[in-house]
């Protein structure tokens, strides 16, 4: 390749191939969007059944929806439910990214709050046997997220810089000194970061398809107290209520007991001067 090109610098050379493979190739290569495929049924995927049609209707491509799911619940026993929403999380092909417990206010019981991961299509199946844990459902909500149009561009995009990339090899095993191979060399570096990056993101997408998050609450019911108990509490309210005041009263008797020397001693010295003064009187 390089000889009938030898007059012209490999670094002309490359521009060349970069220019003509890479804006042309990812415009041909860019994918279709869903709402392109649906716009356009004689030429374009037709969308049925959850799925879009390449082009030329033999290449089935699943849509790729991002659903994720939060459920607040009531529960007897927030230790023992969660037990069994691992359970659940596990017996459907699913896992628990995290799990962390508090106390509750009352300091007699704790809340759990779990994330899940569980296959997509299992998802609903998933949420149904997670409710039954509960006494009541405070809170459920999903939502979702069609990323299929940026998860097929970025594929094809990468068909594309794959292209350009065999070419810039066929190329480095042609070149003929250290500086046309290093020229080579860097635009390689750069092909396969934008490569990396691609791959990177479309592995993401794809595994937030396949696995829904769930974020699971469980509150733990606050017990309906005991006559014992509450004789207990009131109890043990009193012995606070007495603690307070007695402290209050030995700190305000600190503070009002210097104030009353000060004050005291200079008007009792005043009454006993006038009384003084009038006995002299009387005397007379």
């Amino acid at each position: 390749m390089l000889a009938a090109t030898s007059p012209r610098s490999l670094s002309f050379v490359l521009l060349l191939l970069l220019t003509s493979l890479a804006t042309p190739a990812c415009a041909k290569r860019e994918a279709p969007s869903m709402s392109d495929m649906a716009a356009a049924p004689a030429a374009a995927p037709a969308v049925a059944g959850g799925q879009a049609q390449g082009s030329k209707g033999t290449e089935a491509m699943p849509r790729k929806i991002v659903k994720n799911a939060t459920l607040n619940l009531e529960t007897g026993g927030a230790r023992a439910s969660r037990e069994k929403a691992t359970q659940v999380a596990e017996r459907l092909g699913g896992y628990v990214v995290s799990s962390s417990e508090s106390e509750t206010g009352e300091g007699n019981g704790v809340n759990v709050s779990m994330t899940l991961k569980v296959p997509s299509e299992k998802l609903s199946e998933a949420l149904g046997a997670l409710r039954a844990l509960g006494t009541k459902v405070r809170h459920e909500s999903v939502t979702s997220e069609d990323v299929s149009a940026e998860f097929y561009d970025l594929e094809a995009r990468l068909k594309a810089q794959r292209a350009i990339e065999a070419q810039l090899l066929e190329i480095a095993k042609e070149a003929k000194n250290v500086t046309d191979l290093l020229a080579v060399q860097k635009q390689l570096g750069e092909i396969r970061g934008e490569i990396e990056r691609m791959e990177g993101r479309r592995n993401l997408l794809d595994r937030q398809a396949s696995f829904s998050t769930v974020q699971l609450s469980l509150l733990e019911d606050a017990p309906d107290p005991s006559l014992g108990t509450t004789l207990v509490k009131a109890s043990r309210d009193a012995r606070e209520v007495t603690s307070a005041v007695l402290h209050g009263g030995i700190r305000l008797a600190g503070v009002l007991l210097p104030v009353g020397l000060l004050l005291g001693l200079p008007v009792f010295g005043f009454v006993r001067l006038l009384l003084w003064l009038q006995r002299r009187r009387v005397a007379r």
